[in-house]
């Protein structure tokens, strides 16, 4: 009868020597790559940053391209509604006291006559 307990406990011991490789060997293939080479964790860390960096450009990218159309709405809608300087005619600008001064020290006497 003893031998049958240790019979049954070298199978136990047995069982569990064998799941321990095989979490090992699970562990093992967790830490490799696609080519079968030992990852570094530092390389899988850069992949993971460099594809959010990457998803987040092109989320910039899409706001960038909604703000460029709704500038150019923007501009369209205030050219057609009328508050375009096209077709206007200039504002007569007037004269400050230094401009003055100085187009008659020059000699510019065409607006004396007036």
């Amino acid at each position: 009868m003893d031998e049958k307990k240790e019979s049954e406990t070298e199978g136990k011991a047995d069982k569990e020597a064998t799941t321990e490789e095989k979490k090992t060997t699970d562990e093992d293939s967790k830490d490799r790559d696609a080519t079968g080479k030992e990852s570094i964790p530092a390389v899988e860390e850069a992949k993971k940053a460099a594809a959010d960096i990457k998803a987040e450009n092109d989320r910039r990218q899409k706001i960038l391209d909604r703000e460029e159309k709704l500038q150019n709405r923007k501009e369209s809608l205030k050219a057609l509604g009328g508050e375009s300087p096209a077709g206007d005619k200039p504002e007569n600008k007037e004269e400050t006291p230094k401009e003055y001064k100085d187009r008659i020290m020059a000699g510019d006497t065409t607006a004396l006559k007036k």
